[in-house]
């Protein structure tokens, strides 16, 4: 089953292999400018194998209700992969969030495309998973990412020391939060 939503410019779909080609390409094409700012990457990860994998267990998760992915593709070029977006570890229960997480193409940045994938996010969250809250972390020198956070209306939590793992090293995160604004605060 493919899951697809639908912004202003963009389309954002569950990985699935109609979109392998395009996913493998996306990957390719932006290792150096995404490998600075993501775990270190074993170079099977740029293979057939490894993506079809990645898009079955994705598909996994999004039928646990784990994690959400979506790929991301602009509504005028509905097969070329510009990015990804995914709400993981989700939890329900008392804690009721997760975490965000988006790349996206080295030609595609500065145009507001990660924004307005991250406000559709928000809203899925929110009324269709039911989540109280959104967590996104962000190395201090990703200025683009924390300018999207920001224009998404997160708030600035605070910095937590060697929070992830990045390309072999641990660095320190600043720390954003977006409470759901239809949950009641508790008194």
């Amino acid at each position: 089953m493919v899951i697809m939503y639908d912004t202003e410019r963009l389309k954002l779909i569950s990985p699935n292999k109609l979109y392998l080609d395009s996913i493998m390409d996306y990957q390719k094409r932006n290792k150096e400018f995404l490998e600075i700012w993501e775990p270190k990457r074993p170079e099977t990860f740029y293979t057939a194998e490894y993506q079809r994998a990645w898009i079955k267990a994705e598909q996994k998760e999004i039928k646990k209700l784990t994690g959400f992915c979506m790929i991301i593709v602009k509504a005028s070029e509905p097969w070329r992969v510009i990015g990804t977006i995914k709400l993981s570890n989700i939890l329900y229960g008392n804690f009721c969030s997760c975490f965000l997480g988006y790349r996206l193409d080295k030609n595609e940045t500065n145009k507001g495309y990660m924004t307005e994938a991250v406000q559709k996010m928000l809203q899925i969250a929110f009324d269709d998973l039911n989540l109280h809250r959104v967590e996104a972390s962000v190395i201090p020198s990703n200025e683009p990412s924390k300018a999207v956070l920001k224009k998404a209306g997160f708030q600035y939590l605070g910095v937590s020391s060697s929070y992830l793992k990045i390309y072999g090293e641990w660095h320190r995160h600043e720390l954003y939060e977006y409470i759901n604004p239809n949950d009641e605060p508790s008194l």
